[in-house]
């Protein structure tokens, strides 16, 4: 409850190229499906988003490696055009 939001919707309004949302950990996802994406337009909700794996250091099931390889799909998608 205690969370603040960013204004995504009028983020995104200000910046129509943005073709993805990426959130870094599944708590940033959880916050956005039920605090920020009810309040999109239609338009912005068909944005794909993706969760990635936090990059704090309490999130250690993963090794450094293993976090870089899985965001390295943002550089992909920006190389591809997306």
């Amino acid at each position: 409850a205690s969370v603040v939001v960013n204004d995504l919707r009028a983020f995104l309004r200000r910046n129509p190229r943005i073709g993805h949302i990426y959130f870094n950990g599944d708590a940033a996802r959880r916050l956005y499906e039920r605090r920020v994406r009810p309040a999109l337009t239609p338009r912005q909700k068909r944005i794909p988003w993706l969760a990635l794996p936090s990059t704090s250091p309490a999130h250690a099931g993963l090794t450094l490696q293993q976090k870089i390889k899985a965001w390295s799909v943002i550089s992909r998608d920006l190389a591809s055009g997306c």
